[in-house]
């Protein structure tokens, strides 16, 4: 019995020791797979911190370089607001004070209406009475004169003038023949059309205006020009001293030549023969230009008033071999006889801008000088009048000594001392031959000005040194108030130092110069190339003198992207070349009325530069000018680099090759401690544990136990367990350290530096960044950068 007992205590005792046995084997193999949870945990841990650190770092200097890039922006944009908002009020003021002045004028005018109108009737009855004095008189010498055997020629004449003469009247020059009022066929422009019409000039007293029979109105602004009902027939004007009759168009001419100030403003003027300058044609309506004539328009035909005609525009200049011709509705072709210019104002004639006001003499008015064999011969009468608006203005007349090579002014007009004046030169028909403008100021002496380039060098414009050089009674002032903060004047005795920044808003100035009553207005122009990138059929705003940089996706076949160029005045030139190279430039034409040219980069979109993405290339203007061809960079074609691994792009290499840093330990990253034990575990223990209680580095060199002293540590030396006591249960809780830069600072000092580029394979030994840097900057930029 005892026997059984004893045996069935030791079973009993083999079969608990199996079961435990069995039991520690499962929880051996259980913390085993727990322990290689946490270590794959724990490095999948520290790599996700490692990566967020870094991610965080870029994301860092991403978020700053941005913020100094819309800083940067912002402030740009903040200027330019401020600048356009500071131009708008001062047009805004500008506009108040020209609208507060002319109410204020139009008040005075309407105040002062009725008492105008009450003289104004009286000198119209005065004038009547003395009109019909003076005729009967005149009759009674008429009478004389052919009793004595024909009238006397008026260079005979003696005696006073008859009746009273006002300071506006028209003048007579001692020893010339009395002033011929003719009324003269016009045109003017109402906004919606040109006008066909008859000047009747001021000093005809009573007029009365008629076409068969019908009396025609006058203009509701301008009371000397009555609008005609048709273009053809006659004209019949009648005035207290006389009548004539003026033929329109006839089956001889069927059109009317008008000579125009400068783009066709004001009030043109009747011709037979254009010379150089600005003209308009009216013809009928089924005819058009003849372009093998007269070139293309470059302004469409507008409508004309009476109906059944069409104004069409044209400009000749010096030497040009184009003229005015038609093409008839039947088919025929009319052209119309051109001839050169037969006079020319000579004198001390000083260079400026203000081209539609004639030009500017200084120390005294200009002499007219003719230019072909017929002289003064069939000159009959030159009308010397103040130009500008209003009536009662000045004027006076002369006749010209057929024998001499230039004719002087009249005496009247040099003790006027200046202004703007009008020089007409009439045939012995009283026909017109020429017509021009002229100004002068005695008091100035000279306009100087520093010489400079059309287009910039390499740093852009310089400034620009304009000078007036004066008398002690002159003035100068500047017009255009809003270039007053930009230009620096400066005054000497005898001179105005104005020195212009380059900014393209003061290349053109306006200036007033005085002495005394009289004035002139001068325009200073320097003729500067600015140029500025926008997009097709928007002219910009903001003109540069600098190259811009471009990158290469600007120029696609299908981009709407231009670069405009802006010229100092109309027809500066005719055409301008435009590209990489002179050799391989494409020439484009300049429209005559326009200062802006836009340049389609599209154009160039299969050009070699821009092929290749891996040179810097520059984008050139060339003029061509008397002086040999000129030119400027007005691009920089760069090559783009964008980062594949963020949002980073520069036009930069420099910058590029310098940005792969901060992705370098993504790139090329240093080997895990799990990939360094692989290779030297003879050396290296199996594991690093830190201590999650005391923070305690363990080594684990059991690889079939690595977690034994970690372990162990927890539960029989870290001091910071808590424990109820002797005996009671501890909860195991540690980390596992994988990142090689903390076990090398914390457990194993000698650890080694081993890194492996991602792209290549190719690994480094040893610490040094900066070869690692190279190895991306020589071998993977482009796997690291997009070229464009």
């Amino acid at each position: 019995m005892e026997t059984v007992v004893l045996l069935f205590t030791v079973l009993l005792a083999v079969s608990a020791a199996i079961f435990a046995m069995v039991i520690i084997s499962m929880r051996k193999r259980r913390r085993r797979v727990e322990e290689d949870e946490q270590h794959r945990k724990a490095e999948q841990d520290a790599k996700q911190r490692a990566e967020e650190k870094e991610r965080q770092q870029l994301e860092e200097k991403r978020r700053k370089t941005e913020e100094k890039r819309k800083r940067l922006e912002d402030e740009a944009h903040q200027k330019a607001r401020e600048e356009e908002k500071r131009r708008k009020a001062q047009e805004k003021e500008q506009r108040r004070k020209a609208e507060k002045e002319a109410r204020e004028r139009a008040e005075k005018e309407e105040l002062g209406r009725p008492e105008v109108e009450r003289q104004k009737n009286e000198e119209e009855r005065r004038k009547a009475e003395g009109a019909r004095k003076r005729a009967e008189k005149e009759s009674q010498h008429k009478t004389e004169e052919t009793r004595g055997g024909g009238r006397r020629p008026p260079l005979k004449r003696g005696g006073r003038p008859r009746g009273p003469i006002k300071r506006h009247e028209i003048g007579q020059t001692p020893g010339t023949k009395p002033q011929s009022l003719k009324p003269e066929i016009v045109c003017w422009n109402k906004g919606v059309g040109w006008i066909l019409g008859i000047e009747v000039p001021e000093g005809l007293e009573t007029p009365r205006v008629a076409q068969s029979e019908e009396l025609l109105e006058q203009d509701n602004i301008d009371k000397s020009c009555y609008r005609l009902k048709q273009a053809q027939g006659a004209v019949k004007v009648t005035w207290t001293e006389g009548e004539k009759d003026i033929p329109l168009m006839g089956e001889g001419r069927n059109y009317f030549v008008f000579k125009m100030r400068k783009n066709w403003e004001g009030l043109g003027r009747l011709v037979g023969h254009p010379t150089t300058g600005y003209y308009l044609a009216i013809i009928p309506q089924e005819w058009k230009r003849n372009e093998d004539v007269s070139g293309t328009a470059r302004v469409e035909p507008e409508s004309v008033q009476p109906e059944g005609y069409n104004a069409h525009f044209f400009y000749r200049e010096k030497n040009e071999n184009t003229g005015i011709g038609f093409i008839t509705g039947n088919g025929l072709t009319i052209q119309v006889e051109s001839e050169n210019s037969r006079f020319q104002l000579v004198g001390r004639e000083i260079g400026n801008a203000s081209e539609e006001m004639g030009p500017l003499f200084g120390e005294q008015p200009p002499r007219i000088r003719t230019l072909d064999k017929k002289g003064w011969s069939d000159v009959g009468a030159i009308v010397v009048g103040e130009e500008g608006s209003g009536r009662n203005r000045w004027r006076t007349q002369f006749v010209p000594q057929v024998g001499a090579e230039e004719q002087e002014l009249p005496k009247e007009i040099t003790n006027r001392r200046g202004g703007w004046y009008f020089l007409r030169i009439y045939d012995s028909g009283d026909n017109l031959l020429e017509s021009m403008d002229l100004r002068f100021l005695t008091a100035l002496n000279d306009i100087c000005m520093e010489k400079s380039a059309c287009l910039p060098g390499p740093n852009g414009y310089d400034n620009v040194t304009v000078q007036f050089i004066h008398q002690a009674d002159c003035k100068v002032e500047l017009l255009n108030k809003a270039a007053q903060h930009a230009l620096k004047i400066r005054r000497e005795d005898g001179q105005i130092i104005v020195t212009i920044p380059p900014k393209p808003d003061c290349d053109k100035t306006h200036w007033i110069l005085r002495d005394g009553n009289a004035k002139v207005e001068v325009t200073v122009l320097l003729e500067r190339i600015w140029w500025a990138f926008g997009t097709i059929g928007e002219v910009p705003t903001d003109w540069v003198d600098k190259p811009i940089t471009l990158s290469r996706k600007e120029f696609t076949a299908i981009t709407d992207k231009a670069l405009w160029m802006r010229l100092p005045r109309l027809r500066f030139v005719r055409k301008i070349d435009v590209g990489f190279e002179r050799t391989k430039s494409r020439s484009y034409q300049v429209e005559v009325e326009k200062k802006e040219i836009a340049i389609p980069l599209l154009d160039f979109c299969d050009a070699e530069e821009i092929q290749n993405p891996t040179t810097e290339s520059l984008f050139q203007i060339f003029i061509d000018s008397q002086g040999g061809t000129c030119s400027a960079t007005m691009s920089k074609i760069r090559a783009f680099f964008k980062c594949k691994k963020c949002d980073f792009i520069t036009d930069s290499e420099g910058e590029a090759l310098l940005h792969m840093k901060i992705h370098l330990f993504e790139l090329i990253p240093h080997l895990s401690y799990r990939e360094l034990y692989e290779r030297f575990s003879d050396s290296l223990p199996f594991s690093i544990y830190q201590c999650s209680y005391c923070n305690y580095y363990v080594s684990a060199d059991d690889a079939e136990n690595p977690t034994s002293k970690i372990c162990s540590h927890i539960e029989l030396d870290c001091q910071k367990v808590e424990r109820e006591h002797e005996f009671g249960l501890i909860k195991i809780k540690f980390r596992v350290v994988s990142d090689p830069y903390e076990i090398r600072k914390n457990v194993i000092s000698g650890l080694p530096h081993i890194y492996k580029c991602r792209i290549c394979g190719k690994e480094f030994q040893g610490d040094n960044g900066e070869l690692r840097l190279n190895h991306l900057q020589e071998n993977h930029k482009s796997e690291i950068f997009e070229v464009f």
